[in-house]
């Protein structure tokens, strides 16, 4: 996960509902979007969607990991 740039700002916020909101609003516009919808019928997924997928599952993994490793440098302190 090397290659995964994490904004340093961000990884400085503590709060774990600004965390959720954050996951939901990325859900909503990466995960949820079309093609994905409430139909009945599975929906197609594109090879760009897989990749936008997996982008920022990797985005949101490496700030996950830069969060956490700020919460454990603060207890520590």
């Amino acid at each position: 996960m090397s290659g995964v740039g994490v904004n340093p700002a961000q990884a400085q916020i503590v709060d774990p509902a600004v965390w959720a909101q954050e996951s939901a609003d990325l859900a909503k516009q990466f995960a949820f979007a079309p093609p994905v919808s409430m139909g009945k019928n599975p929906p197609l997924l594109t090879r760009d969607y897989e990749t936008d997928a997996k982008n920022v599952a990797r985005a949101r993994a490496g700030l996950a990991g830069a969060r956490l490793a700020n919460l454990i440098e603060t207890a520590l302190k």
